[in-house]
């Protein structure tokens, strides 16, 4: 019997990939959505990695509690796999037990937690970056995704417009966009390569310094290779 084959693709950098074309085209919405995309998919790519490690060593043929005629007995065992390590398992059940509770701010608190075991409990300043403007981009893609109406006033003809979601103001205050002088909506605000460059620069870092986080193990030195953004394998 040929013994199963598998093989885990990391989803991760394929999205930064398409997020840094959107970004070159000045696709401020596309490549939020892609950015952030990119930084969710990273965590389940971790954990999918992880769990295989995991399960590996609890099914692995080789175990001395598996049967001469157990049924994974053509299984191929993958001595490397073996290495899997408490800390590393520690990562996995934590960033599960976030994925199942479906919390408001989960993505952000799953960085925030692999922030914390992979520094012996220290926790991420959240009010300062690349964690501040994270949580905003989180926020202004969910905006994208869930829009709500919105009804527009100003006072006068040279006030600035009122009855935008708040964040357009703090974009305008960090320079990432012009100021809203125009009836016209928020998506249209964000449409250029300004904003869309500073939504790829916030997810880049924050899986790049996941990335260099994680144990320098031999099981995170092969999930690290492949999660390497720039690349779409």
């Amino acid at each position: 019997m040929t013994p199963e084959r598998v093989f885990i693709p990391n989803h991760s950098p394929a999205l930064f990939d398409r997020a840094e074309k959107s970004s070159k085209r000045g696709e401020g919405v596309s490549t939020c959505i892609l950015a952030v995309s990119a930084t969710e998919a990273f965590t389940h790519d971790l954990t999918e990695w992880y769990k295989f490690c995991a399960d590996h060593k609890l099914e692995c043929p080789n175990n001395k509690d598996k049967g001469l005629f157990s049924p994974d007995r053509f299984t191929t065992c993958f001595s490397v796999l073996h290495k899997y390590t408490d800390l590393e398992n520690s990562i996995l059940e934590k960033i599960s037990k976030i994925e199942s509770s479906r919390e408001r701010d989960s993505l952000l608190n799953k960085y925030l937690e692999l922030y914390a075991i992979c520094k012996n409990g220290e926790k991420a300043d959240k009010g300062a970056n690349p964690y501040q403007d994270f949580s905003l981009l989180i926020k202004i893609r969910n905006s994208i995704v869930h829009t709500k109406g919105e009804m527009l006033s100003n006072s006068n003809g040279y006030s600035k417009i009122d009855g935008h979601p708040y964040f357009i103001e703090t974009l305008s205050q960090k320079n990432v966009i012009s100021k809203n002088q125009s009836f016209s909506s928020w998506l249209n605000l964000i449409e250029n390569k300004n904003f869309a460059k500073w939504s790829l620069e916030i997810a880049e870092e924050v899986i790049e310094n996941a990335i260099n986080m994680l144990p320098k193990t031999e099981i995170s030195e092969l999930f690290k290779d492949q999660a390497s953004l720039h690349k779409t394998a």
